[in-house]
């Protein structure tokens, strides 16, 4: 049986985690990876929590836009 969902509406395997860095007192920092494999982490940091999350949704979409190629 197909699913009418497209891609677009698929849920996708990866997820986005922003905490305090931990080597840097008041910046942030992200990671973005799959479910259960390992992760790839900010090459920096960020001076607040919402230049992080920008910055991994940017990471984020690539990600999800190759998983969506790849898959298709």
């Amino acid at each position: 049986m197909v699913s009418s969902r497209s891609m677009a509406q698929r849920p996708h395997p990866f997820v986005i985690d922003i905490k305090p860095a931990w080597h840097t007192p008041g910046r942030y920092t992200y990671s973005v990876g799959r479910i259960g494999k390992p992760k790839s982490y900010s090459a920096q940091t960020f001076a607040t929590f919402s230049e992080a999350r920008l910055a991994a949704q940017a990471e984020l979409n690539e990600l999800i836009t190759a998983w969506e190629r790849d898959s298709a």
